[in-house]
């Protein structure tokens, strides 16, 4: 891998495609018989933190120029621990004293609702922050979870818990890849057919009955975040932390993407946004009726999570049918 630093112009062929997804051991996306996977969210080349919803600038924290040399637990103590604090806005903090230069944030989602969704993988984000050295990035990396760790595991490892590979698993990893720090989840256990209230209630925030791992580590210059969740209904068992690990484990095929990239060799990226629903290319544009594209000034946004709008109760229910899912997604992450 050449030692040069991040190419500035731009980082998103450095993220993965539905085709690396598909070379996964244990992922089984791109298989006959699974749903498709569709990149739903897609901000690239960013030069400062950006929300992972919309891909909007993240608001500066309040006095922001005296706060830039403050330690993780100085921000703790000054922004708090709570969603809109240190997590939130420390990210810029860091970015900016650690001298960040582009970011990305993608997002993957199996089609299909609630009932319909058998995937192995129900989505995965991949998110990249570059830096101009690697001791920027490493350090970056580190005040970025001192600061989850102090907060609940919050933010940063999404409140998971980390936990430590096996050796062989540590062993099988490519050697580009540095300060690896892996999490995962403990699942509720699901309701009963006959719990109709508890099974109401899973269906509108799913995520805590689900498998969840997450991954943050470094290569070169840049710091990444995997965060994977199993579909609803896996009609192969459970998301394993195994597809992280092995020669073919989503850990190696992203470091083999990022030699690629970093060496120059991989200059385009070849999905496009636009093959996703209508609904989701639209999603968080509150500017346009989500289900006939109208524009007008009196829009209503969905009481549930806020992030489409109708024109009208007609669009409205028109558009349920495709909207439910994500909009349960949606609900249940606001509610994590």
């Amino acid at each position: 891998m050449s030692a040069a630093s991040t190419p500035a112009d731009s980082i998103r062929p450095s993220f993965l495609r539905r085709s690396d997804l598909a070379k996964v051991d244990g992922l089984n996306v791109g298989q006959p018989g699974f749903p498709r996977h569709n990149l739903m969210r897609s901000f690239n080349d960013k030069t400062r933190p950006v929300t992972m919803s919309r891909g909007v600038d993240k608001p500066r924290a309040p006095n922001f120029s005296s706060l830039v040399d403050r330690t993780p637990a100085d921000l703790i103590g000054i922004l708090g621990s709570h969603d809109g604090g240190a997590n939130f806005l420390g990210e810029e903090i860091y970015w900016v004293r650690n001298r960040g230069v582009l970011l990305g944030k993608h997002k993957w989602e199996a089609e299909g609702g609630y009932d319909e969704d058998v995937a192995t993988l129900s989505e995965i984000w991949d998110i990249r922050w570059s830096f101009r050295t690697r001791e920027g990035a490493i350090r970056f990396h580190e005040e970025m979870l001192e600061t989850a760790k102090m907060s609940g595991n919050n933010g940063y490892i999404d409140q998971l818990d980390i936990v430590r590979p096996k050796s062989a698993e540590l062993a099988s990893l490519d050697d580009c890849i540095e300060e690896l720090t892996f999490c995962k989840n403990t699942p509720k256990k699901r309701p009963g057919p006959n719990n109709e209230r508890g099974r109401a209630m899973m269906a509108m925030c799913p995520q805590p009955y689900l498998q969840q791992y997450c991954a943050v580590f470094v290569i070169g210059t840049m710091v990444i975040k995997l965060y994977a969740i199993e579909g609803y209904n896996p009609i192969q068992g459970k998301l394993k932390s195994s597809v992280y690990f092995g020669p073919d484990g989503l850990l190696n095929i992203t470091a083999r993407v990022m030699k690629e990239w970093l060496d120059g060799e991989r200059i385009e990226y070849c999905e496009d946004i636009s093959s996703a629903p209508p609904s989701e290319v639209m999603w968080g544009d509150l500017s346009r009726c989500a289900k006939c594209g109208s524009s007008r000034g009196d829009l209503k946004k969905c009481s549930r999570c806020s992030k489409v709008a109708y024109c009208g109760r007609e669009c409205q229910v028109a558009h349920y049918k495709s909207h439910k899912a994500a909009c349960k997604r949606e609900a249940g992450a606001n509610a994590r």
